[in-house]
């Protein structure tokens, strides 16, 4: 009760009493405004805020939190004013502060997270191949983002190289790393995920176990018996090849077999390369000992004495050529064997390097087919010796017997005898030189597979009615005899007369046609076409005997058919540049200045200029070589008009046809004759029409 007391003027003093009642504040609406929201740890969150919805004066707020620590344990946080900094689940309250209002705002939730942690890189030691990943750790990988000096260590793992082969930064794994959950603050913290990393590493070759050559068969050996060996190896370490070489000696390695080139030591080695993990590895030399092979035999020639002549002072080695001739002597003391009948020659043999002389050799040596005798043998040399008996010299062949051309068509048979005197030596072939006879000069070739028995010989591709002027000669060692010569002139065969006719009366005189004197009506000649270079060759040159030499018809490559007015004409010819001789046309020589030839194989270059000259037609060519010939048409249109080859009737009933355009060449002289036979056959028929007319006027006038 609380006593009032006053004196009001012109009043006595009054005491009044009031007696206070205490009541509760009154309720205010209070709302939380913002919250603070979730942070991860170490992070501050937002400041809480509240408003009151009366208007009450002054007055302000308080927040009390609290909530469950995230610490594996669900230790609770109690009430209370102070802020929560560690990983959990909370609420907040805000609480009016007035002194005539009281309320509190709805609780709100918000939670603070644990801070992830990562990985600080490790570092693996480097090693030695040994076949397996293990591997020492050199650093440990560290945890990084720990605050506020907690404390969280590392649960130890271990780490490996990804492969056990050797390499330079290989790839390494870590496995088993982690935090250790025994640490004080590690309930604050996200473990790092997966595995820390680690530096690269290497991984070293090592050497190789000790690798030994072996060879089969092992020696000793003997030179040209013995002539390959097999290599192997045993030890050694990896997957490396095996490689061998000959590091000194006579011999030679392909794969792992050695092959024998000479009699000596022959020194060889194998290296086993690295291979994957391992460095190469070289294994001890090893000798494999081959011995020289003794001489078999020796068979030498020397130029027996003719008397008059330098004596000769070499040898040659007709067999066991496996040994040289040193040294050539004769006893006799006069020059040029000009004194006794019988001389001596001694000859000394050096064996090559890989063979040695036995005295066994006696009966195995001989000089010109003749045993010889062995004065000396050390071995290495032997010295043989073998009597002669001088000889006269030779001479050159004597001149071909019996020799005769006979003509042909477009060529000439030629015939001989062996001269009676062959020189003392035999006759190795025979020499033809011909030309027209108008103005004949020698020009001297082999005869091309001519030998001593050759008696016969046909050069074709002649001008019929040409006369021809031929040499022979034969030819020995000592040179070229005297020639024999011989002319022909070849010419055209008389064709066959044509059939007889019943309708032709043999009496008459003469027919209409002009070519008939007893009934038998002209027939032109055929002549056969010559040879082209798609023939096989010309049979009548013989080849069908040993007594017949032959002549190789070459093919022509590249050759034109026909000329029209412009330009070289060039055949290219099968045949060795080295051998051409000359170039011939319708039988006759052509002047060099009108064509050029060269290599490749022989190109020969008729000129514009030269073709020019010739007539329209088919002209046959021919290019002689030493070894045989070549034969070539071209066939020549110097006018640009083109003949339609139409037949046309003649005023009298007759036919005449334009051939001018109708040229032989390598491919339609087969039509050609057919053309040539058919006219002649139409010519006799026209013939027997006249005839048989002129007999019905005749007897019409009877």
């Amino acid at each position: 009760m609380i006593t009032v007391s006053f004196s009001p003027q012109n009043f006595n003093t009054m005491g009044v009493s009031v007696i206070l009642t205490a009541v509760d504040k009154e309720t205010a609406t209070v709302t939380l405004n913002a919250s603070p929201g979730n942070v991860v740890y170490g992070t501050a969150f937002t400041e809480p805020s509240a408003t009151v919805a009366d208007s009450i004066g002054e007055h302000s707020f308080t927040y009390i939190y609290s909530g469950i620590l995230n610490d594996g344990s669900s230790t609770p946080y109690p009430a209370s004013a102070t802020k929560p900094t560690n990983p959990g689940t909370y609420t907040v309250t805000a609480v009016l502060d007035s002194a005539t209002h009281a309320g509190e705002a709805t609780s709100a939730s918000f939670e603070i997270t644990k801070k992830d942690l990562t990985w600080n890189a490790g570092a693996v030691q480097n090693k030695s191949y040994d076949g397996n990943t293990t591997t020492a750790i050199a650093t440990n990988p560290t945890l990084n983002g720990i605050i506020n000096g907690d404390t969280v260590t590392v649960a130890n793992g271990t780490a490996a190289f990804n492969s056990a082969d050797v390499g330079d930064g290989k790839a390494v794994t870590g496995t088993g790393w982690g935090v250790d959950s025994a640490s004080a603050h590690a309930w604050k913290y996200n473990a790092p995920s997966g595995q820390p990393t680690f530096a690269s590493a290497n991984i070293a070759r090592i050497n190789q176990a000790a690798l030994t050559a072996t060879a089969d068969p092992s020696g000793p050996l003997t030179y040209g018996t013995d002539t390959t060996v097999t290599l192997s190896t045993t030890g050694g370490s990896g997957d490396g090849a095996v490689s061998y070489a000959v590091v000194s000696g006579p011999g030679t390695v392909s794969g792992s077999t050695l092959t024998i080139t000479g009699a000596g030591n022959i020194v060889v080695n194998a290296t086993k390369a690295g291979g994957t993990n391992h460095n190469p590895m070289t294994s001890a030399d090893i000798t494999i000992t081959v011995d020289a092979r003794i001489i078999p035999n020796a068979s030498i020639y020397v130029t027996a004495p003719v008397r008059g002549n330098t004596p000769t002072t070499s040898a040659t080695i007709l067999s066991g050529a496996v040994f040289t001739v040193s040294a050539v002597s004769w006893d006799n003391t006069e020059p040029y064997f000009t004194g006794g009948t019988e001389y001596t020659v001694t000859v000394t043999l050096t064996a090559n390097a890989n063979y040695t002389f036995t005295d066994g050799l006696v009966t195995n040596t001989v000089i010109n087919t003749q045993s010889a005798t062995i004065t000396n043998n050390t071995g290495t040399t032997v010295t043989l010796s073998r009597t002669f008996a001088a000889t006269e010299p030779n001479t050159v062949p004597g001149t071909s017997q019996s020799f005769t051309a006979t003509a042909g068509n477009g060529q000439v048979t030629l015939s001989w005898t062996t001269p009676a005197n062959n020189g003392g030596t035999a006759i190795t072939g025979y020499e033809l030189s011909y030309g027209l006879t108008a103005g004949y000069a020698q020009a001297w070739n082999a005869i091309v597979g001519s030998g001593a028995g050759t008696t016969s010989y046909t050069v074709t591709g002649l001008t019929n009615g040409t006369a021809y002027t031929f040499e022979i000669r034969a030819v020995n060692s000592e040179g070229e005899g005297t020639e024999a010569t011989a002319t022909a002139t070849p010419i055209v065969p008389p064709a066959p007369p044509p059939p007889s006719s019943d309708n032709v009366d043999d009496s008459s005189g003469s027919g209409d046609s002009g070519g008939t004197t007893s009934g038998t009506g002209t027939t032109t000649p055929i002549v056969p076409p010559t040879p082209t270079p798609s023939d096989n060759g010309d049979d009548s040159r013989g080849g069908a005997s040993s007594d017949t030499a032959t002549e190789t018809l070459h093919p022509t490559l590249d050759h034109p058919d026909s000329w029209t007015g412009s330009g070289d004409a060039v055949w290219r010819i099968n045949a060795e540049f080295s051998g051409y001789i000359r170039l011939i046309l319708d039988g006759n020589i052509v002047d060099p200045e009108n064509y050029t030839v060269t290599s490749g194989s022989t190109i020969i270059t008729l000129h514009e200029s030269y073709i020019r000259t010739l007539s329209d037609g088919t002209h046959t060519f021919r290019a002689e070589f030493t070894d045989g010939y070549a034969l070539m048409e071209l066939t020549i249109n110097n006018t640009s008009d083109t003949n339609t080859n139409i037949p046309q009737t003649t005023g009298d009933g007759g036919m005449t046809v334009d051939i001018s355009d109708m040229t032989a060449s390598s491919g339609n002289m087969t039509v050609w004759i057919i053309i040539l036979v058919g006219l002649s056959v139409l010519g006799l028929g026209i013939l027997s029409v006249l005839i048989w007319r002129k007999r019905r006027q005749v007897k019409g006038t009877d």
